[in-house]
């Protein structure tokens, strides 16, 4: 007797159960009689047995196999989840069965055959007629001995019924079209069916890219969620619902990456909504779930990279976070992200945002995680902000006053940021540096503190310091027998060597101070000595305080002693001042200066050198 065609979508044991059905015998009985077992173990047995029984190749027999394997099963090329396929009891749509008995040919129960499309659960209608597909009969015994006539010959009243209620629900869906077409093109190994794993990158055709099994269930859970938000769980719920998700989601899928990037942005608002503080362990909850167990699956690779790609650009996720195992770069941070990544409290975060004008308004009412900020941008700020030393820090470490301070700065020898004007951080290290190599030991009996010679010698320690590292005063040590941190006033220097690289070491005349020394004299003689013009002055910085002052040369003071001389410094040794400035007067002899409060001087080469004094 002929063996009759398999169809194009007929699982291989259903198409043994129509050729049982042709025999008018049960599969399990035709199975045992002609030794066509269905363990995994005789499979292959089973290929080549059958194929010479009926003459079709094992290659074909071996693509139209439903094969448990695992938890999944494989049919076609296509692994699917033997959850997401009905194989407990026939299931099938009237319409099909009755054209199928209308226009096939042999046995009247054997003419109807099955379609893997109504294996799936989340398929629910049919994509020729409209109408959903019903359970009939009883359920099999076995998954391998699904006896598929058996049942729908056992079920034949309830067809009847069924066919005479047709049309009253019927609705072609969208979706099962596309999967179906799809199906039909792995059973044929159409050219569009024949696909690489983890493609050049994300397509326009993004349900095209993808296999069956994957589409259908990525199409799935994004339905799900547009119907039930996170609250989706596809295996706990009916399929009604299932098959309600797969159309829903068919309306984002088939629009392709477009049509995902636009769900994912929905989802996006959902977060931010929802999220009080901005994590990401379930940004797009049963959907970020689902691909979270497939990252090392090729199918997924385009799809998954996508959704990482997206989700790096509106949200401050980074390498760390390992969102779907993604390392792309951090497109934004939050005030939250950036606190973990730079170990910078919050509120110093956000003041550095708010003195760079970069903080979002409406930022002091929202929480850490809310608030996004550029990434380069907040890096370039962050780098700024470490690169400054606050100058109370500063202070603190060089143990100098907030003078002393903005003169080093002044000089040269600590830079200022170009932001905020506040030191270098690096300026101030590389200062440090320069400080630290000067030579240890103990100071010699000559060298002073740094404080002290700043003093004596009317310099600030910047203009000091400063000669130190140009190398003009190379006496200078840093005491040994200090033990506490570095600080400028731990420096001893030869103070007579600072003298002389001021210009300090010599006074450029004779001050006031020791012209009254070598005058013998008061101040206020002195001064009064200039003001009548005895003696001429001349005025010059004063090397120390860089002042102008007034000074006597030398040779002016000599000259004043040799043209004229005090009656004080006269009458030393002669006898009573009252009695030599009689003698004086009685000679008709008159003082050049004579006022109250100061001495009066003579001109010496009118007082004879013989005065006798009585």
């Amino acid at each position: 007797m002929a063996y009759p065609c398999i169809k194009l979508l007929e699982p291989l044991t259903q198409f043994i159960s129509r050729v049982a059905a042709s025999r008018g015998v049960s599969l399990f009985h035709y199975r045992r009689h002609m030794d066509i077992r269905a363990r995994y173990s005789r499979r292959e047995k089973l290929y080549e047995r059958f194929s010479g029984m009926s003459g079709i190749s094992e290659e074909v027999l071996r693509r139209h196999d439903l094969v448990k394997v695992g938890g999944n099963v494989q049919i076609f090329d296509m692994t699917s989840d033997l959850r997401d396929v009905w194989a407990k009891s026939a299931r099938v749509c009237v319409s099909c069965l009755r054209e199928d008995r209308l226009n096939e040919s042999g046995r009247h129960e054997a003419r109807p055959h099955q379609r893997f499309s109504w294996m799936l659960r989340v398929l629910g209608r049919c994509h020729k007629h409209g109408s959903g597909l019903v359970q009939i009969g009883s359920d099999y015994d076995r998954f391998s001995y699904g006896d598929f006539s058996r049942s729908v010959v056992s079920g034949s009243g309830t067809l009847d019924a069924l066919l005479r209620d047709e049309g009253d629900n019927s609705c072609i869906q969208a979706s099962d079209v596309y999967f179906h077409q799809r199906i039909e093109d792995a059973a044929t190994l159409s050219q569009d069916a024949a696909r690489v794993p983890g493609g050049a990158g994300p397509s326009g055709d993004m349900l095209e890219d993808l296999p069956l099994p994957a589409a259908l269930l990525l199409t799935e859970i994004v339905g799900g969620m547009k119907l039930l938000g996170d609250r989706y769980r596809r295996l706990r719920l009916g399929e009604e619902v299932r098959q309600a998700a797969v159309v829903a989601g068919f309306e984002v899928t088939s629009r392709g990456y477009d049509g995902l990037r636009d769900f994912l942005k929905e989802q996006d608002a959902v977060h931010w909504t929802n999220a009080r503080r901005g994590h990401f362990k379930n940004l797009y909850g049963p959907l970020q779930e689902f691909l979270r167990t497939r990252l090392e699956d090729d199918d997924y690779r385009d799809v998954v990279s996508f959704i990482a790609a997206h989700a790096m650009s509106a949200h401050p996720l980074g390498p760390e976070d390992g969102f779907l195992g993604s390392a792309l770069p951090r497109r934004y941070h939050s005030i939250r992200t950036a606190e973990l990544r730079h170990h910078i409290h919050r509120t110093t975060l956000r003041g550095i945002l708010s003195t760079a004008g970069v903080l979002p308004p409406g930022s002091d009412a929202k929480a850490d995680g809310r608030v996004l900020i550029d990434a380069d941008r907040l890096e370039e700020l962050v780098t700024q902000w470490r690169d400054r030393l606050p100058t109370e820090k500063a202070k603190s470490a060089l143990r100098i006053s907030g003078p002393a301070l903005r003169s080093i700065t002044r000089k040269g020898l600590l830079l200022k940021t170009s932001t905020d004007s506040k030191i270098s951080a690096a300026s101030y290290a590389r200062l440090m540096e320069l400080l630290e190599e000067l030579p240890r030991g103990s100071p010699a009996p000559r060298m002073k503190r740094l404080s002290y010679v700043a003093r004596m010698v009317g310099r600030s320690y910047a203009e000091i310091v400063s000669l130190v590292l140009d190398g003009v005063v190379a006496n200078a040590v840093i005491d040994a027998g200090q033990t506490e941190a570095f600080r400028l006033d731990q420096i001893f220097l030869d103070a007579y060597e600072v003298k002389r690289a001021f210009g300090t070491a010599d006074p450029p005349g004779v001050t006031f101070e020791r012209a009254e020394r070598m005058l013998g004299t008061t101040t206020q003689t002195v001064r009064r000595i200039v003001e009548v013009g005895l003696i001429e002055t001349f005025e010059t910085e004063n090397p120390v305080n860089r002042r102008k002052q007034r000074y006597f040369a030398p040779e002016a003071i000599e000259q004043f002693k040799k043209d004229y001389v005090t009656l004080r410094n006269f009458a030393l040794g002669r006898g009573n001042i009252a009695r030599v400035k009689a003698a004086l007067t009685a000679l008709g002899i008159t003082p050049v200066l004579e006022e109250k409060g100061v001495a009066t001087v003579y001109k010496a080469s009118e007082i004879p050198s013989d005065l006798a004094v009585k």
